[in-house]
């Protein structure tokens, strides 16, 4: 309704946005299923970063490099748009500029699938990037323990999230989970 408004009321900006609102929200939904292809949450980020690009002027580039063979592996449904999301708000906004980059790869090596976010934001301190994974340390996020441990639930502590992260560089999400179709 909206992006027909929109239509109707010659405001194209209102109609996209409107339009990649619905693509996200219908990629969240994803018909009530916890476990989705590769490129279902390939997709999912991208239609976070185009709607984060409407609000903020196209001040993000994303720029994803996964093989498409890898796109019909499974992993768990909203994994991967809050690290995207913490890589904006808590990296890339931080700069002085407000702009930046996030790059999206993948590759599968001995039955596992590691996927890295990496941007160019601010960078995480040494001393924060300890307590990432821990559960209720202070100034620690529940987002990013709540990933880690959703993989850890469903495949074994092998599997989860690992950090790097340089002053002023950026930072690197490494997730890893295992390959199945």
């Amino acid at each position: 309704m909206i992006y027909w408004l929109g239509i109707d009321n010659e405001a194209p900006d209102v109609a996209e946005a409107a339009k990649e609102l619905g693509r996200f929200y219908m990629l969240s939904l994803g018909h009530g299923e916890t476990i989705v292809s590769l490129k279902n949450e390939l997709d999912h980020v991208a239609a976070y970063v185009n709607v984060q690009n409407m609000r903020f002027e196209d001040h993000f580039k994303l720029t994803i490099d996964v093989p498409e063979e890898l796109y019909d592996y499974k992993i768990i449904k909203i994994i991967l748009q809050p690290l995207v999301e913490n890589a904006i708000l808590h990296g890339i906004r931080e700069k002085s500029s407000e702009s930046g980059e996030i790059t999206i790869r993948a590759g599968l090596e001995d039955g596992v699938i590691t996927i890295s976010i990496e941007d160019d934001g601010i960078g995480i301190p040494e001393e924060k990037l300890g307590t990432l994974l821990t559960r209720g340390e202070k100034n620690s996020g529940y987002g990013v323990w709540n990933i880690h441990e959703r993989i850890q639930l469903s495949y074994g502590t092998q599997y989860g999230l690992r950090y790097t992260s340089r002053p002023y560089i950026g930072t690197t999400v490494f997730i890893t989970f295992p390959a199945l179709l």
